[in-house]
């Protein structure tokens, strides 16, 4: 959604504002986007597009009973060596296993509506959790860090499953099979799925003496070839960039003609 409302805006001429929540001198970006899942009735946190849309990591925050959300980001510089090898261990999965956030997050809420013991710890254990993940990034330099910084992403996933409520479908049995078996052969730190994992993405921080390969076999081995046939291994790293919207010369063909080659999104 980000992407297109920055792309239509482009079109238009509109400029959002740069800050993270709306203010009196500007749209911003991320308010437009949680407008516009409202509106599709999809649901949707703030979260999701800031951590999206911005570049680099990063620890975002809000003020309690504050509403309208007013959101601050803290960029979290990590050192070059550290940075270096995250990307070379971050893996991007494609498990096949899609199916509707929306769902997913009406549990969650429903869950967090009946303020249960258990559900109040687990929010309390994220909060905890995203402060411990910031303090692991900023101050890793070595390869020890990554064992650290796995089990961080490892509570992470387990506390969303925890909101979600585990009949709530938020891990499918092949995801909790992969990561399991991964787990088994000593080839990852930490996996979480990506978002709510609605879109099917799952991120892995893999050890240094695994390779891509082994990574593509281990998942083989773990869900069956058949299975495996609608699984896509990517290598990824942290983006340093954010969201970046240009356009491009392009030669008018015919008054009927509409050709969207001239903008890139990256």
């Amino acid at each position: 959604a980000g992407c297109v409302l920055s792309s239509m805006a482009k079109c238009m001429g509109i400029r959002f504002d740069s800050s993270p929540t709306a203010n009196k001198n500007g749209l911003s970006l991320v308010q437009s986007v949680l407008a516009l899942e409202q509106m599709l009735s999809t649901g949707g946190g703030h979260q999701d597009q800031v951590n999206g849309l911005f570049p680099g990591a990063k620890l975002v925050h809000c003020q309690p009973l504050e509403f309208p959300l007013c959101l601050s980001i803290d960029s979290i510089q990590l050192d070059e060596k550290f940075e270096e090898e995250l990307n070379d261990n971050l893996i991007l999965v494609f498990t096949g296993r899609t199916r509707l956030a929306k769902n997913i997050l009406q549990s969650c809420l429903r869950r967090w509506a009946m303020r249960t013991p258990a559900i109040v710890e687990n929010l309390k254990g994220l909060i905890d959790n995203a402060l411990a993940a910031a303090k692991t990034l900023s101050s890793a330099f070595s390869s020890s860090s990554m064992d650290q910084l796995g089990r961080v992403i490892d509570t992470y996933w387990q506390q969303k499953v925890v909101m979600a409520g585990e009949d709530s479908g938020v891990e499918p049995d092949l995801c909790s099979r992969l990561i399991r078996e991964l787990k088994e052969r000593k080839a990852i730190h930490g996996a979480s799925l990506c978002g709510a994992g609605g879109g099917g993405f799952m991120v892995l921080l893999k050890c240094a003496h695994v390779t891509m390969t082994q990574i593509e076999s281990s998942i083989n081995d773990a869900i069956g070839s058949e299975d495996a046939r609608g699984c896509k291994v990517y290598s990824c790293s942290i983006g340093n960039e954010g969201l970046h919207v240009s356009t491009l010369p392009v030669e008018v063909v015919g008054d009927d003609s509409f050709d969207v080659a001239w903008l890139r999104i990256r």
